[in-house]
This record gives structure tokens, sequence and C-alpha cells, in this order.
């Protein structure tokens, strides 16, 4: 390489070669010059003992030499000089006098031997051609040679399959990454016709690659599927060419398989990925839509009573005559019954998502609780003109299960069922053996629920008209804790309607000899009774508070709530008993080491530890 860094290519060497050539050229005539020169000298240092004869043979032997070394040009300029120095060998050497140099055979043997020395350039040149074409033959032999064998080492070291065919379709070879591919050998393929690796709802596809072969056309990255000789399916990714023997006719088609099976199965589960991606975000929005939805419609039906209570409330304040004053409180407790209504839905959706619902179970009369529930809504029932019938069989309705849960299922259902019948429509309530099992009906004649919300129907926050502007109030959680109380009882509970404004019909089954018994945890009370609905509903106690029921019974209340507190010492002083208030359970746990109560009244839930760890201590 030059010292300035700078690197030849082909295109500068072959210009440097171009510029050699004329110093070639003079190269060559000089050699011819020298080599004829050389042979003059020698036949005149020979001339003593050849005399007159062959003087044209050396020099002819000299034009054959330099044809052979420089080529046609320096050849003839030897032929030309030789010519001249034979010439005077003959004439100017022997002859006794140069006037007899024209009489001389001279002139005869010089046109010989430029004749002769013609041919032999010609011979020579021709030789010479023949020579370097048999030398390019065995070079570019040797050059397809190596080519081919390169060829065939990637063909063979390729991890696709590489597989060539003649038009008729029958294999002519095979290479490794076939055999590992298809699971044939080459010794099992070549001959046989491709058909053997093409499915049979997959037949078509060769005659028209076969015609568009035929056309010299390429067919890339085809994906399709192939048979292998285990009779399993792959996914391959195909490339066919059309082979052109040396005329330029097409003879065959190449054929370039890949397995893309991991690569479709990472696509499918990509695509599976993204949809659930998707999904997930939509559920999250939807979510997301249902929770604002669900915290508008709370914070209406909370605001509705809260706002009843508080209007209320002032009007006491600002003096009223006793009928007013009477009904301004029962309007206050029954708005202050809904709203812990309200609340009380909340706690028992909040205990059935955390699992930390339980069951009282005893041996219950479903028949009996039926009624039970059926007293707690014929006033609304009575209020709306509706007609209610109930239909029991006379046979036992025992079963086992929690008395208080299984009265709220059935009020639940009587409940909407009062809601959405309008005036003047009918209830029908029926309790009766079915099996094993014990079923209560109840059907109405409402507004009835669309086919697109029945699947619906059970769950949370779910109504079928979620506007601000319904015609009834509610969360959407009665039915909801329906199904979780019956199906806690070991039940089913179906909903069925022909359509709005075709009533609906909820069927309740309840096993007779099994029911969900959920062992007590020992970080919890086995039993802890919560408010029920029909605790809500049950009529206002209007008769005379008894002064003196508690009279020598000693209460502690503990309550993190000041309001509470008050309320409830005066509720127990105004019944005769003596009242210890705390604010805490580390209050409650100190006093109890100076007082001994008789009875404990603890709120659950407080700050730090609550009532449940309180009453366990």
């Amino acid at each position: 390489m030059p010292s300035d860094g700078i690197r030849y290519t082909p295109w500068m060497q072959m210009t440097t070669k171009s510029d050699a050539a004329p110093e070639l050229a003079l190269r060559g005539y000089a050699g011819a010059v020298a080599a004829v020169a050389f042979a003059a000298l020698v036949r005149w240092l020979l001339d003593p003992v050849l005399g007159r004869q062959v003087p044209f043979a050396l020099f002819l032997m000299v034009v054959a030499l330099v044809t052979a070394w420089w080529g046609r040009g320096p050849a003839l300029l030897a032929l030309g000089l030789g010519s001249l120095c034979a010439t005077l060998f003959l004439t100017w050497f022997r002859a006794p006098d140069p006037a007899t140099v024209t009489s001389c055979r001279a002139p005869m043997s010089a046109a010989v031997y430029v004749l002769l020395g013609v041919v032999v350039i010609w011979a020579c040149e021709r030789g010479r051609a023949i020579h370097q074409r048999l030398g390019q033959s065995d070079r570019d032999k040797a050059r397809l040679e190596a080519t081919s064998g390169h060829l065939a080492a990637i063909v063979a070291s390729s991890g696709d399959a590489i597989v060539s065919k003649d038009l008729s379709g029958r294999i002519l070879s095979w290479n490794a990454g076939a055999e590992r591919l298809f699971g044939y050998t080459a010794e099992e393929a070549v001959g046989r016709q491709i058909e053997m690796l093409i499915p049979a709802d997959h037949r078509d596809e060769e005659p028209d690659i076969l015609a568009r072969i035929r056309r010299g056309e390429i067919i890339d990255h085809y994906e399709t599927v192939r048979l292998r000789k285990d009779g399993g399916l792959i996914e391959i990714s195909l490339t066919v060419s059309p082979i052109h023997d040396a005329t330029g006719r097409i003879v065959g088609a190449s054929k370039i398989a890949r397995d893309i099976s991991a690569a479709k199965a990472d696509k499918i589960a990509l695509n599976r990925s993204e949809q659930q991606a998707r999904a997930a975000l939509a559920t999250a929005e939807n979510a997301g839509r249902s929770k604002d939805e669900f915290l508008a419609l709370l914070s209406h039906e909370l605001r509705t009573p809260m706002s009843a209570i508080l209007g209320w409330t002032r009007l006491l304040r600002a003096g009223m005559s006793p009928d007013e004053m009477a009904h301004g409180l029962e309007v206050i407790e029954r708005n202050s019954r809904l709203q812990a209504q309200i609340i009380e839905d909340l706690l028992d959706m909040s205990r059935i998502v955390s699992g930390k619902f339980r069951l009282d179970v005893q041996t219950v009369n479903v028949g009996a609780l039926v009624r039970l529930a059926v007293d707690s809504v014929r006033v609304a029932v009575e209020a709306k003109d509706l007609r209610l019938s109930v239909v029991s069989d006379p046979l036992p309705h025992e079963i086992r299960g929690d008395p208080s849960r299984l009265q709220q299922v059935f009020f639940n259902l009587l409940a909407n069922a009062a809601k959405f019948t309008p005036r003047g429509g009918s209830i029908q309530v029926a309790c009766q053996r079915a099996g094993s099992s014990v079923e209560v009906t109840v059907s109405d004649t409402g507004r009835g629920i669309s086919p697109e919300f029945l699947p619906h129907v059970f769950e949370r926050f779910q109504q079928q008209d979620g506007k601000s502007t319904r015609a009834h109030q509610g969360l959407g959680l009665g039915l909801a804790i329906v199904k979780h109380l019956v199906e806690l009882h070991g039940g089913t509970v179906l909903a069925d309607s022909a359509g709005e404004g075709k009533g609906a019909t909820f069927t309740v089954h309840l096993p007779i000899s099994v029911a969900l018994t959920p062992q007590p945890s020992s970080a919890w009370p086995a039993r802890r009774d919560h408010p029920s609905a029909e605790n809500w509903m049950t009529p206002v106690d209007t008769r005379p508070v008894d002064a003196s029921a508690l009279a020598g019974v000693t209460v502690m209340v503990t309550d993190d709530e000041a309001d509470a507190r008050e309320m409830l010492r005066r509720m127990l002083e105004g019944r005769g008993a003596k009242v210890l208030v705390c604010g805490s359970a580390a209050d409650t746990m100190d006093r109890l080491q100076r007082h001994r109560p008789n009875v404990l009244v603890c709120d659950i839930g407080m700050p730090g530890t609550d009532g449940y760890a309180l009453i366990s201590s």
C-alpha cells in the first residue's frame, strides 16, 4: 500500500496496466531486434561450418520464439530483420563480386522465407490463442467447481428446507434442512411427487404454484401448511423461484421452506395478550364508569333521606304543635331507617366481597320465614292496592340455615316485587317441596326485565334503569345480596321474565339435607349479629318507655363518636341503667380494672383496636 494510505481499486489497477502497454510493446520490439541480432551473430560465427546452407532457418526459429513471447508485431519486425540478415549472408558475404548480387537466388529464398515466416507467425498466434482459451476454460471450470461446491455446502448446511423439483412436481433434490423439517430422508423424498407434503385441504395450491413458475414468476414468503412424515401439520413460509437451463428455458423450481410455527405461536400469543390488555383496559374503564355512576347514585340515595331529616329537624327547632311534632319525628325516624338500610346493604356487600360473612346456622322453617317476610311488606302492598296471595303445601319445610338471613332473602324479593308492580297489580308467593329441596317462588305482574338485562340482574350495582331520572330508588344491591345468601345456604336463585311490562318470577331452591355452614375462625367470633332488613322495616314502637326496665344494671358504653356515646347514655339512663362511657378500647380496658359492669356495649369499627378485638381481650 502506498505511504499516503490510498487503497488501489481494480479501476486504478486497470488504468496502470493501460498506461504500461506502450512500454511493454517497446520492450517487445527491442527484444525482437536483440533476438535477430543474436541470431545473426550466431550465424556469422557458424558461417565457416555452415557456409551457404540454410541461412534462413535460424532466423525462422527466432520469428517463432518472438511470436510466442511478444506477439505478432515484434514477430513481423523479427521476420523483416531476419530476411535482411539472411539475404546479406547469401549475397554480400559470399558473392565473389558485389555486382553479382542481383543474379543470385537470394530474392527467391527471401520470398520463401517471408512466406514461411508468415505461416509460422499465424501458427504460433493460433496456438497461443488456443492455449489461452484452454487455460481460461480450465480456470473457469475450476472456479465453477469451487462455486458449485460452495453453494452445495451452503444448501447442505442451511437450516431451511431447500428442495428442487421439475415442472411435473417430481422432487429432484432434498437437503438436510428438508429432512429435519419434514422428516423424510433424501432417499425417501427424491423422485417422489411434491404432493406428498401437501395436506388434502391445500392440494389446490400446487397447480397454481406450477402455473406461476412456468410464467417465470417468483413466489415470495407464501405462508401455508405442509404435512410431515409423522402426519403432523407444520406452518411454513414458502419461497419458490424458477430454474433456467443454459438456454434460458424454465425447467423446474427451487423451494425454500422455513418453519414459522414458533413465530406464529408468538404472534398469536402477542395478539391474545393485546386483546387481553384491551379487554382489561375496557373492563377498567367500565369499572371506573360504574364506580362513578355508583358514587353519584349513592350520594343521591343518601342525600334524599338526609335532606328530610335535616329539614324536619330545623322545623322542630323552630317550634311546632304537638301533632306536627309527632309527624315530624315519624318522618325523621322513617328516613333514618331508610338511610340505615342503605348503609346495611353496603356493609353486607362489603362482608361478601371480603369473605367475612357469617351465618348462625340452625333448624328453621322456611314457610314460617316466608310468612314473616310477607307480614313485613303487607303495609307497602296495601298502600299500592296490590293483590298478594300466598300458597304453601302441607309438607314440612325445615332446613338448616340462618333464619335472619333467609328472612332477608324473602323480604328483598317481596320488597322488589312491591316496588316494581304498578298500582292494582298482583304478587303471588309459593312455598313448596321440590324433591330434596324447598322451593320459594315470588311472581309479580310488574314492569318485568328486558332480555338484555336479565343475565346481569344479580350483579352488584346493576339496575335496569340506572339514570338519575328513574322512577324507583335503590342501589342495585338487594338481588346481589340475595344471590350470595342463597348460595351460602347451598341453594340457587333464578330470575325469569317474558320481557318489559310482562312481570318477573324469582325462584329460590334451598336444599333440605345440606346447608353451607362456615367454620368459625379463631380470630373472629362464631356468630356476629348484624341488623337485618326486617329490623329496619318494622313499624315504630310507640309504647311508653319503662323508666325502670334497667334499674340496678351497670352498662359500659364504648364508642369513638361522642354523639353516639351521648345518645346511648341518654337512652340507657332513661330506662334506669347506670352508664359508664369510654371513647376507645384502651380507655375501656383501663376502666375495667376499676369497674365491673353488667353489660358492655361496644362499637365495632374504632381506630386502633376494634370492637371484636376488645371483646376478645
